[in-house]
């Protein structure tokens, strides 16, 4: 299962929630369970069963369908299939594959996961011109659990997850129902759009982080930040550049966040939280006399609503648990919404 409410990391921490990581109520939708469902904003369409698992459950764990978690299950609930649907922070299959993996990884339920090869396969989705896709089965270490397996696949700037687990498939049969489950959801042609996946490979070096300082946040700063992200939002999708190459910095706290730098960057990072889909990221500053100090390494957090917020600066590129804890339990200084159109203060910087 997706770990879809990173406020258990967040209360595991014993760290204050704030308004940045907030998640919507749970909210059941009122399909006839013999009526199929489209999700809108994705073209996806979910039949009332998948590969002869009717549909049990279909929740929104927003108040948009940001956030969809529809599950199918057999009678017994023998085998068990979840799709989940939703806008991540940051589109890339790879991250969102390797944190799915290492969260699942660490549940009770599986003792421990052994993949069925040393990679995960790409695979192109129904209708996809290229293998834009990554799946993987795996072997639980214990427990009732025979076999489960996570598929990624991208669908213009939406995420798919589809997590199949049950207790009377071995890994090669749960392999074929996983295959026949991905053929039963009717992908629209959009899916076409994402690129080739390439699973993310660990990082060459090691990134030298350290304990450092926040620096106090001015009103300006505030202004600034919000606006420079609200500009970079409104440039149109094509003049951006191609996402860069990301690999993965080992780290103490995996369940909480992953760690990932563009082409081996050594001047920042991104954390990814949890596998719930949100980001932040941390990167050098340009300086701005009065405004921007030399030296200083801005943060960002991105939701699964498309808004951006600003937290305060550090003195040096700080250790990843420093911006876990700040974006899990700090008050951030500015947000960019709506794809940049508004921006707004969100804490009295002096």
């Amino acid at each position: 299962m997706r770990f879809v409410n990173s406020l258990a990391m967040a209360l595991a921490l014993s760290l204050p929630t704030t308004t940045a990581m907030a998640v919507a109520g749970e909210r059941k939708l009122p399909v006839p369970a013999d009526k199929g469902w489209q999700h809108a904003a994705s073209g996806i369409v979910l039949p009332a069963s998948l590969a002869g698992l009717p549909r049990t459950s279909l929740i929104d764990l927003s108040d948009d369908e940001r956030d969809m978690v529809i599950e199918f299950s057999d009678a017994n609930a023998l085998t068990v299939a979840t799709v989940y649907i939703f806008h991540p922070g940051m589109m890339s299959v790879p991250v969102w594959f390797d944190r799915t993996q290492t969260v699942g990884g660490l549940r009770d339920i599986y003792h421990g996961l052994t993949p069925a090869s040393a990679q995960p396969t790409a695979f192109a989705p129904p209708g996809a011109g290229v293998a834009s896709g990554l799946r993987q089965i795996y072997t639980p270490g214990g427990g009732d659990l025979r076999a489960t397996g996570i598929a990624v696949a991208q669908v213009s700037d939406w995420l798919v997850v589809v997590r199949l687990s049950s207790r009377t498939m071995i890994p090669a049969a749960a392999d074929q129902r996983m295959s026949d489950v991905i053929a039963a959801i009717r992908w629209p042609g959009t899916v076409t759009a994402a690129p080739a996946a390439v699973p993310v490979a660990p990082c060459p070096d090691r990134l030298k982080t350290r304990k450092a300082k926040i620096i106090q946040p001015t009103m300006a700063q505030a202004l600034f930040g919000a606006a420079l992200i609200s500009a970079a939002e409104k440039q149109p999708t094509e003049d951006k550049r191609p996402a860069p190459l990301l690999c993965r910095e080992a780290v103490a706290d995996s369940a909480l966040f992953g760690l990932y730098r563009a082409n081996a960057d050594k001047d920042g990072y991104t954390l990814a939280i949890a596998d719930s889909g949100r980001v932040a990221t941390v990167f050098k500053a340009t300086p701005i006399p009065s405004i921007i100090p030399k030296g200083s390494y801005s943060v960002t957090y991105r939701a699964l609503d498309d808004s951006t917020a600003i937290y305060p600066s550090f003195d040096a590129l700080p250790d990843p648990r420093q911006v876990a804890e700040l974006v899990l339990g700090g008050q951030s200084i500015s947000t960019s919404n709506d794809d940049g159109k508004n921006i707004g203060i969100t804490a009295p910087p002096r």
